[in-house]
């Protein structure tokens, strides 16, 4: 498989390559798309979206995939504080 790097990109991909961390600018890609593939895996077991640099676009695509399934069932606010109780206790845990 080819994939072509947008120029505004090119830069910053031969830096991470050239940064010691990757042995070229395919392995970088690799690894980013690895990581990708494994926050999906995780979210479709039902674990929390990891919160780091790529959050928001990752919250992002899950809020589209809900919207684009059809699926709608309306929360209540007990439903709502249900779930930051939730939320609150897993960022509370140790990481492991």
């Amino acid at each position: 498989m080819n994939v072509t790097i947008p120029d505004s990109l090119k830069d910053f991909v031969e830096q991470q390559a050239s940064s010691g961390r990757y042995a070229n600018p395919d392995a970088f890609v690799a690894d980013l798309l690895r990581a990708e593939a494994e926050m999906y895996e995780r979210v479709g077991r039902g674990e929390p979206i990891p919160v780091d640099e790529h959050f928001d676009r990752r919250l992002e695509v899950l809020l589209d995939e809900a919207e684009d399934s059809g699926d709608y069932v309306e929360a209540t606010k007990d439903d709502f504080d249900a779930m930051e109780r939730e939320a609150l206790e897993l960022l509370r845990k140790p990481k492991s």
